[in-house]
């Protein structure tokens, strides 16, 4: 670790893959570190579920469209 990196207490890191989120449930963080791939236009084409936090290291289930709750009508 080079000496500009912040310290992460490895002891907080969790594993939360399963239930997706759009927020990091150890430290409410919303940056997430992911792999996408993009498509000829330069658009995100797609992206893998598993993600981690920016700030903490928690592994956790990325959100889809279809993750999104259905609002009573």
């Amino acid at each position: 670790m080079d000496a500009e990196s912040p310290r992460v207490d490895e002891t907080l890191k969790l594993d939360a893959r399963g239930i997706p989120t759009a927020e990091c449930p150890n430290c409410a963080n919303r940056v997430l570190t992911i792999q996408a791939w993009f498509d000829d236009d330069y658009e995100i084409g797609g992206y893998m579920l598993d993600a981690e936090c920016a700030v903490c290291h928690t592994m956790i289930t990325t959100p889809t469209p279809l993750d999104l709750p259905m609002e009573a009508e």
